[in-house]
């Protein structure tokens, strides 16, 4: 949907809106500002995927997000913790 956004408006604009629904759910949580650095990483990260041809290892993405939002390295990620 990112690439195909970028030439037909409809999607442009649902791309748009789930990207603000992104940044509303961060933005209590991590501020503005961060919210908005996360929404622009992911974008690019999908944009990054669909062009490379080529996942990013989920390391290096849980990593770069965490920097992104301010969240300590040292937590465990999403796919290693137990409940």
């Amino acid at each position: 949907m990112v690439t195909a956004a970028v030439h037909d408006p409809r999607l442009r604009q649902l791309a748009r809106h789930l990207s603000d629904r992104l940044v509303d759910l961060l933005e209590p949580t991590y501020g503005a500002d961060r919210a908005r650095a996360a929404m622009i990483f992911i974008d690019g990260v999908m944009w990054s995927t669909q062009i490379r041809d080529v996942d990013l290892e989920q390391s290096f993405l849980e990593s770069a997000l965490a920097r992104i939002l301010g969240v300590p390295l040292s937590l465990p990620s999403a796919a290693t913790a137990t409940p």
